[in-house]
């Protein structure tokens, strides 16, 4: 199921584009950070810190973390809360301009963890630069809330 919705996402974002190029970049942002999902939902920890710039920052929760922060302390959370609770994406637009392009989407998550039920929607924003012809997470923002029911 969910790499079917990959597939679909992947071919909107390449049918979509206007040129061969741009429709090829438009691909290998939304597969990098597909990927950096991937690896974290998988648990391999070096596969996700491939995929993030040497400088690369990560927003969350009203904090700002470096490449070196996220990955000697939140990153093993991360990967803990993907492995464990669901989370799917929608609405994803990808933006090029240059060598510097972004990702946005709306971001469900449903499930337990540690205990806790979880159901939260949320955005996220991922910002990527291309060197040496690769696709680099700079930055990635989440934001997110509970989700209440309305009586």
């Amino acid at each position: 199921m969910k790499q079917c919705l990959i597939a679909t996402v992947l071919a909107f974002i390449v049918l979509s584009s206007r040129s061969s190029s741009a429709s090829g970049d438009s691909a290998a942002i939304a597969r990098t950070v597909e990927d950096f999902h991937t690896a974290l939902s998988r648990g391999d920890a070096k596969a996700a810190m491939r995929l993030l710039a040497s400088d690369g920052i990560i927003l969350e929760n009203g904090y700002i973390e470096t490449r070196a922060e996220y990955e000697s302390a939140h990153l093993a959370a991360d990967i803990k809360f993907a492995r464990e609770v669901h989370t799917s994406r929608s609405a994803v637009r990808v933006v090029i301009n240059g060598h510097t392009g972004w990702l946005t989407s709306r971001l469900h998550t449903k499930g337990e963890f540690e205990g806790k039920r979880v159901n939260s929607s949320g955005v996220e924003l991922i910002i990527l630069a291309k060197s040496a012809g690769d696709w680099k997470i700079r930055a990635i923002h989440w934001s997110s809330h509970k989700v209440t029911k309305v009586r």
